[in-house]
């Protein structure tokens, strides 16, 4: 009778013991699974964004750098834009020096 209870009691405890380690096991490597998953899948789309986000951002930089400078994208001055550039400029600087030092006999009012 003895030999049958421990035989039941052990059979009973091995039995438990497998069940309850292959569950934990399992639902271990189902934390780490989805973990690591949602961990990839995170940085993935992190990566991925922040580099949208760069390439879109030097992109524009770029883009309005090209403008402002007057050069076309191929790389060439464009000629239209530069020259009205250069003769607002030249114009601009004119008035400046002749606002400065007016000439002989000249007033402000008529250098204007």
């Amino acid at each position: 009778m003895i030999h049958l209870y421990t035989m039941i009691h052990l059979y009973t405890m091995i039995h438990l013991y497998t069940i309850i380690h292959l569950y934990t096991m399992i639902q271990l490597y189902t934390m780490i699974h989805l973990y690591t998953i949602i961990h990839l899948y995170t940085m993935i789309h992190l990566y991925t964004m922040i580099h949208l986000y760069t390439m879109i951002h030097l992109y524009t930089i770029n883009h309005v750098f090209i403008y402002s400078c007057h050069w076309t994208v191929e790389g060439r001055i464009n000629t239209k834009t530069h020259t009205q550039f250069q003769r607002n400029r030249t114009t601009a600087r004119n008035r400046t020096k002749a606002q400065d030092s007016p000439r002989e006999g000249m007033t402000q009012a008529n250098v204007m």
